[in-house]
């Protein structure tokens, strides 16, 4: 838990978090497919590609809100 004023979390702390989430899925979804490209399918070329996947688990995994500050 932090105590923090509301204007310090909406300026400073969640664009923070947000863009720290967002650089680590990147580098997560990565790794997961280098782990399966290289160590599970060292012969990918027939297997079946999602293009937006990606875009779907961005969707879900929004950020949940924070409560309010008291």
């Amino acid at each position: 838990m932090v105590r923090a004023s509301r204007g310090f979390v909406d300026r400073v702390l969640l664009p923070e978090f947000t863009e720290l989430e967002g650089a680590l899925q990147v580098y997560l979804h990565e790794v997961t497919l280098r782990v399966i490209r290289e160590e599970v399918y060292d012969d990918a070329s027939d297997a079946q590609e999602v293009p937006d996947a990606l875009a779907r688990v961005a969707q879900v995994s929004a950020p949940p809100s924070l409560p309010a500050n008291r």
